[in-house]
């Protein structure tokens, strides 16, 4: 018996066929979709650069400056690598050490590049770097005074004074100026050394000004000097002595220490002030003749400077002896006895002498 397909059969069998290839041809697609999704999926990892980013140098030391660039995230070692910026004055190493190619002028440098790790991971770059001039220095620190800033002497002394300034901090040689002072006869030289051109009056005086050191710091002084007072004492003589004869002419004169300059007398009034009679000067003379006895006279002195002291002068007036000078005798006769007379005469007396016949 034949078996027989009818042409409802073969159109049949046909369009099976036909939906058993597209099954086929569409899980091929779904499997190549599925690989393509997974290859997606595996992006490489991004390298993210860490501090430093930016540095600061000047001039001078602008050609030995250098600086380590640093990433995170990378795998392995990062490799570094220059892609724009001032890279004519700036170079970085695989290694990432950045550094200048040479002296560099005050400005603002960039580079910037591309880092890569020891996988697939990559990344960027960037790295400002400022110049600027060399700093000035800093100005000099003020200089301060040191001992001494005060001194004292008399004024028998004062005009031989003298000191040393000194400033702390300084950097010698040190100049000094002076600014003020209360007596031109107080000077200081440039040198700091401090002194006296003649005899200063009992005070305070202060001189003021100002120093500048080798490195031109500055600073101000100033020094006082005290100078006091000297009692004027009596040198000799203090006493003197003479005979009544010649007490109208006796003069002496009188003398002091520790005075300064010309000195001044002043007689005090007393019981002999018109006696004995002394002079500005210090000259001493007597007012007459005097009788026997002692003439203490006193007074007080100044000098130039105002110093003051006492003085004190007796002097000593002593007897003499008059003498009888001729006649001592004489001669006459009875007849003209009764009208004998003659005038018995002396030596050394002053004035009027009385005589007394003993009895």
């Amino acid at each position: 018996m034949k078996n027989v397909t009818t042409g409802s059969g073969r159109r049949a069998k046909t369009a099976t066929s036909r939906l058993a290839a597209l099954a086929g041809a569409l899980l091929i697609g779904f499997g190549v979709m599925a690989t393509n999704v997974g290859v997606a999926q595996a992006a490489p990892p991004t390298i993210t650069q860490a501090a430093p980013t930016s540095d600061t140098t000047v001039t001078d030391v602008s050609s030995a400056w250098s600086a380590q660039l640093a990433v995170d995230g990378a795998t392995g070692s990062p490799h570094f690598l220059e892609t724009g910026g001032d890279t004519g004055s700036l170079q970085v190493t695989d290694g990432g050490v950045l550094s200048t190619t040479g002296t560099l002028t005050p400005s603002t440098y960039s580079v910037s590049g591309t880092v890569t790790d020891d996988g697939s991971g990559t990344g960027t770059w960037t790295f400002d770097l400022t110049v600027t001039d060399v700093p000035p220095p800093p100005p000099p620190a003020d200089l301060t005074q040191g001992a001494p800033t005060s001194g004292s002497t008399t004024t028998a002394g004062s005009s031989t004074f003298t000191a040393t300034l000194s400033m702390s901090g300084s950097t010698p040689p040190v100049s000094y100026s002076v600014t003020a002072s209360d007596s031109p006869d107080l000077t200081v030289d440039s040198s700091g050394n401090l002194a006296t051109t003649a005899a200063l009056a009992a005070g305070s005086y202060t001189i003021n000004g100002s120093a500048t050191d080798a490195v031109n710091a500055t600073g101000t002084w100033s020094y006082t000097l005290t100078v006091t007072a000297v009692t004027i004492t009596q040198d000799s003589p203090t006493t003197g002595s003479t005979s009544t004869t010649n007490s109208s002419t006796f003069t002496d004169q009188l003398a002091t220490a520790n005075g300064v300059g010309a000195v001044t007398y002043t007689e005090d009034n007393s019981a002999h002030s018109t006696d004995v009679v002394v002079s500005s000067t210090g000259a001493l003379s007597t007012a007459g003749n005097l009788p026997v006895g002692d003439y203490t006279v006193t007074g007080t002195t100044t000098d130039s400077l105002g110093n003051t002291g006492t003085w004190t002068y007796t002097l000593t007036v002593t007897a003499v002896t008059i003498t009888q000078t001729a006649p001592t005798t004489g001669s006459t006769s009875t007849s003209s006895s009764s009208t004998f007379i003659d005038q018995l005469s002396t030596s050394g007396n002053i004035g009027a002498v009385t005589f007394t016949e003993d009895s």
